[in-house]
């Protein structure tokens, strides 16, 4: 109030006219909150609160005050600067100023029903498939910070030391996860670097792997067995049988098959290989539906998915999923632990996807 105002009430006041008000000003608060939900090239989700203020809306018209001092006065319920106005009967943002309930950015807004600033605005965003439920499990390999909260370490769950000799998240410049692998692999009861995350029921993954010779991107391993994929397993506890599927590109067997995809199954520690000429670099699925397993690829070379195998094994409801490397640098039924593989495994991503029918596994437009 302004000192002549205060003036003119005095002098009203003197001569009996006083009137009560209606309380004064009230706060105008505002409130924008955003949320991220973690992840590297995982979705983020935003959510912007805006809550509605009531305020008063003013009575009966006034005799006359500077900024709304009675009830509506001068500039009042319909006037310039009135309960909508800036300096209305609540404060510089008045009942319903101008990020109010029917501002400029009010229900019709830019996001959401209530507006980009509105009661309840949520949005999410994030990489194709987005909708899907595992999405969250997505690694893209541009975040590292975030990569390693994801993933497990087989070798450190279970107590083991380290079969790699240099392994990266990736990185802005370089987004893919790479493993240099050392000796031993995935075989009988013989296990090697894997990284995984715990998923349950029907589910499908899928990854871009490249499977080549240390120090040359252009090349595939030169050591027998050396290769780079995707498994599942049953978690296991020290001493209890292997049963698992494997799904890898890489080196096979230089005498036979050599370059390759090769798919196994192990069930109490026996494993089944099947070895298939072909690249060493593209995309490779597995996919579970009930006891049902199966594995697909399209290699960089292919125009769509085809079946590399299919299986039939009882695995638990919650198994771990992830990304898998093997150096056995031997064709015997042990690895050589003498010598160091010569595998370089990259993946460009990991994602997980729910699926009801293993026809999913052969869908390119995932």
């Amino acid at each position: 109030m302004t000192a002549n105002s205060r003036a003119l009430a005095l002098v009203v006041c003197l001569v009996g006219a006083c009137s009560s008000g209606a309380g004064g000003p009230a706060a105008a608060e505002s409130e924008a909150t955003a949320e991220d939900s973690g992840g590297s090239s995982a979705p983020s989700r935003a959510t912007a609160l805006w809550p509605d203020s009531a305020g008063s809306s003013g009575n009966d018209a006034g005799t006359t005050t500077a900024f709304g001092s009675s009830d509506t006065g001068t500039l009042g319920d319909t006037g310039t600067l009135g309960d909508t106005g800036t300096p209305g009967d609540t404060g510089t943002l008045g009942d319903t100023g101008t990020l109010g309930d029917t501002g400029t950015l009010g229900d019709t807004g830019t996001q959401g029903d209530t507006g980009a600033l509105g009661d309840t605005v949520a949005t999410t965003t994030g990489d194709e498939g987005d909708d899907d439920e595992l999405v969250e499990m997505w690694d893209e390999f541009d975040d590292p910070l975030a990569s390693e909260a994801r993933w497990s370490f087989r070798h450190e769950v279970e107590g083991e030391d380290a079969q790699f000799s240099d392994f990266t998240f990736g990185s802005a410049a370089d987004d893919r996860a790479r493993i240099q692998t050392t000796r031993g692999g995935w075989y009988g009861a013989f296990k090697g670097p894997y990284l995984f995350q715990v998923i349950d029921g029907d589910f499908m993954i899928e990854a871009h792997v490249l499977a080549h010779r240390f120090g040359d991107e252009t090349l595939a391993p030169a050591q027998p067995y050396n290769s780079a994929g995707l498994l599942i397993r049953n978690p296991v506890e020290a001493g209890a049988p292997e049963n698992w599927v494997l799904h890898h590109l890489g080196m096979n067997d230089p005498a036979g098959a050599g370059v390759g995809v090769e798919r196994k199954i192990t069930l109490d520690s026996s494993s089944e290989l099947e070895l298939t000429s072909n690249a060493f670099r593209g995309r490779i699925r597995i996919c579970r539906v009930g006891d049902q397993v199966v594995l697909t690829r399209r290699l960089d070379d292919e125009d769509a998915f085809s079946t590399s195998a299919e299986y039939q094994l009882q695995l638990e409801d919650e198994v771990q999923a992830g990304f898998s490397l093997t150096a056995w640098n031997s064709q015997a039924a042990e690895p050589d632990l003498s010598v160091d593989g010569d595998v370089v495994g990259v993946w460009d991503y990991v994602r997980y996807y729910r699926i009801t029918d293993v026809a999913a596994c052969l869908d390119d437009s995932l």
